[in-house]
């Protein structure tokens, strides 16, 4: 197998068969491993364009996730290399977030107990008098978690992060992450609206890097 992609704690093989491994350092809690995988099951069988997740493997003492391999590049690239325009690529984006919070996200981890698991009781009053809510959120989503395939499909990626909670955090976390103005519109969201979610995001940033 040979390397095929880098996050950020996670490497990607390709095993030569049609699928990669996202293998995980070791000592990685299993259990953080069985939440993604689970949520990338979920993602696909709701109908959102997601890679097949086959099931865990192990590999040289490490645990990962066997998918089916994704041909093509990030979203983040293609903008970078020109192939598509900026707000092209934020209107994508937007169509395909709105897909995701359309689902009902009963079920999953709760969005509070997300921020808390990355932030300790640093935050803890702040993050627990946020709102509730019941839609399926993504997390993390942004152009580099987004695979545009050889006929111009796009596909999401990296489901670590994925819980329920109210649409208005998922739309504040990805504006966050993006800082474009022109999302918010394509979301038919105001700054106001999510502005107390972007408060707790900025803190976390500043306390954890998350």
């Amino acid at each position: 197998m040979h390397r095929f992609a880098q996050g950020r704690t996670t490497v990607v093989y390709d095993l030569g068969d049609g699928t990669v491994c996202k293998l995980f350092p070791a000592g990685y809690p299993r259990a953080y491993i069985e939440h993604e995988y689970r949520n990338a099951v979920r993602f696909r069988q709701i109908g959102l364009p997601a890679p097949k997740a086959f099931g865990l493997i192990e590999r040289d003492g490490r645990t990962g996730i066997l998918y089916e391999k994704l041909s093509g590049r990030t979203l983040r690239q293609c903008t970078d290399e020109a192939a598509v325009s900026p707000d092209d690529a934020l209107r994508l984006l937007a169509g395909l977030h709105a897909r995701i919070l359309r689902a009902e996200g009963r079920g999953g981890m709760d969005y509070r107990d997300v921020l808390l698991l990355v932030n300790g009781d640093g935050l803890r009053g702040e993050i627990e008098a946020l709102p509730d809510g019941d839609r399926l959120l993504h997390g993390d989503l942004h152009p580099g978690n987004i695979i545009l395939d050889e006929r111009g499909e796009p596909h999401i990626i990296d489901f670590m992060n994925v819980c329920c909670g109210p649409a208005l955090y998922d739309i504040a976390r990805t504006y966050f992450l993006t800082g474009a103005k022109s999302y918010l519109t394509h979301m038919h969201a105001t700054k106001n609206q999510i502005e107390p979610f972007l408060a707790v995001l900025r803190k976390a940033r500043e306390r954890t890097g998350f």
